[in-house]
C-alpha cells in the first residue's frame, strides 16, 4: 500500500578512499519451479526449473520506491521482465494515503490484494485452452503485466481504497485449431487505451483481517494478422474487440491459537466481448469464479484446496468449433513445508474436467514443487 517504500533507503558506504559499497543490498534471487512434473496418460515429464527470477526491491527514497523483476521462462528458453512498477506515494495528515503506481504491470497488479493477482493467474490459466484462446484477450489483458500504463490511488483511515488508471497491452497469440499461425492483438504502436477502477473496504474484526472490493474493466482490441491486416476467419474479417469485466474479490485470514491461521480468497468475474465484424458485431458472454482455503500451521505448513470454474455462454466465432456453453472447471490440492524462511518444497495435484464440448478429455497433473530465494 505504502508503495514499496518501507524500509531504508539505498545507500553506499566507503571503502578505503575511492571505492563504495552498497549499504542495504536492494537485489534477490529466487528459483521458483516443478522439478518434477507429470500428466496422467503422456509420456511426457517435466525435470527442470520453471522459473528463474532475479529482483530489485525496496525503497528509493522516502516517497519513492520501485520494483524490478526480470524472469527467464524455461518454457520459452528466453528472457523477459515480469513486471517493473515504480511509484510515488505522499501522507496526507494521519489518515490519507495518495500514491501514484505505474510501469509494466497489470491493471489489477497495481492493487495491493493478493486476491487479485493470485485469482486472476488461476482464471487466466483456465481459459489458456488451444481452442479458445485467441479470445478473451481482454481477460489476459486485465491480469497480464505485459501492460504499460499508470494507477492513482488512494487509502482513506486505513478502511477504503480506490483506484483508477489507464494501460495499453501487447499480447501475440496462436492458434493452430483455426488454421492462424500467428494473430496479433494489442500491438503497441495500435492498442488504444485501456481504463480500470476499483474501490475495497479493509477492516480487522474478530481476530481477522478482512478486505472486499469490486472492479470495472473497459477496453478495446484491434485483432490483426502479423502483416496488420483485419483477422480473417471462414471469410469473416474480425477487426476490432470491445472488453468489458466486472468483478469482486475478497480475502479474509483468521487467526487462531498454536500459530494457526486459516486464509480465504475469492474472486467472481464477468465479462462481456463485443466484436466488430465487416457486416455487423458479435456479443460474447463469459464468467468465471475461484475460491482457495489454505491453512497454515506454524508458519512451517500451507494446505490448500483450490477450485475454479470459468464458462463462455454464448458460441463463440473465434473458434473451429463454435462451442455453445463451454465450461472447465479446476479443482487442486496443494501441500508445502517452508524448511527454511527462504526455501520451500511441496506437491500438487490437478484436476480439470471440461463440459459442452467434445473435444476435451479430463486431464490430470501432478508435480512437485521447490522454491528458493536468496
Amino acid at each position: 500500500m505504502k508503495g514499496y517504500t518501507e524500509g531504508k533507503s539505498l545507500d553506499e558506504i566507503m571503502v578505503g578512499d575511492n571505492h563504495t559499497i552498497p549499504k542495504y543490498n536492494p537485489l534477490s534471487i529466487r528459483v521458483l519451479s516443478f522439478p518434477y512434473s507429470k500428466q496422467k496418460g503422456e509420456s511426457n515429464e517435466t525435470i527442470f526449473p520453471s522459473e528463474f527470477m532475479l529482483a530489485f526491491a525496496g525503497r528509493i527514497s522516502e516517497n519513492f520506491g520501485a520494483v524490478l523483476e526480470p524472469i527467464y521462462e524455461a518454457e520459452e528458453g528466453k528472457w523477459g521482465i515480469e513486471y517493473a512498477r515504480a511509484t510515488y506515494v505522499q501522507n496526507i495528515g494521519k489518515n490519507i494515503l495518495l500514491g501514484l503506481i505505474g510501469g509494466w504491470t497489470s491493471p489489477t497488479g497495481t492493487d495491493p490484494f493478493i486476491s487479485l493477482d493470485y485469482h486472476g493467474r488461476r482464471l487466466t490459466r483456465s481459459i489458456a485452452t488451444p481452442h479458445i484462446a485467441l479470445k478473451n484477450t481482454g481477460l489476459q489483458d486485465i491480469f497480464s503485466f505485459n501492460n504499460r500504463g499508470i494507477s492513482a490511488y488512494g487509502y482513506f483511515s486505513n478502511l477504503v481504497y480506490l483506484n483508477i488508471g489507464a494501460y495499453r497491452g501487447n499480447t501475440s497469440l496462436t492458434n493452430e485449431n483455426i488454421g492462424l499461425e500467428e494473430a496479433k492483438i494489442n500491438q503497441s504502436d495500435k492498442d488504444p487505451i485501456d481504463f480500470y477502477s476499483r474501490i475495497a473496504l479493509t477492516k480487522s474484526i474478530f481476530s481477522s483481517d478482512l478486505n472486499i472490493g469490486g472492479f470495472y474493466y473497459s477496453g478495446k482490441d484491434n485483432l490483426q494478422n502479423p502483416d496488420g491486416s483485419a483477422l480473417s476467419i471462414n471469410g469473416i474479417a474480425y477487426e476490432k474487440d470491445k472488453p468489458q469485466r466486472v468483478g469482486i474479490d475478497f480475502g479474509v485470514q483468521k487467526y487462531f491459537k498454536n500459530g494457526l491461521m486459516f486464509e480465504l480468497l475469492g474472486l467472481y468475474l464477468s465479462g462481456k466481448d463485443k466484436i466488430s465484424t465487416t457486416n455487423n458485431e458479435i456479443s460474447i458472454n463469459h464468467n468465471g469464479w475461484n475460491l482457495a482455503g489454505t491453512l497454515y500451521i506454524g508458519s512451517k505448513w500451507g494446505f490448500s484446496v483450490i477450485y475454479g470454474v470459468y464458462k463462455f455462454n454464448d458460441d463463440n466465432p473465434l473458434t473451429d468449433g463454435n462451442e455453445n456453453g463451454l465450461e472447465r472447471q479446476d479443482t487442486t490440492l496443494h501441500v508445502s513445508y517452508m524448511i527454511r524462511p527462504n526455501i520451500r518444497i511441496g506437491a500438487e495435484y490437478q484436476k480439470t474436467d471440461y463440459s459442452g464440448s467434445s473435444d476435451y478429455e479430463s486431464t490430470y497433473l501432478t508435480s512437485l514443487i521447490f522454491d528458493f530465494a536468496y
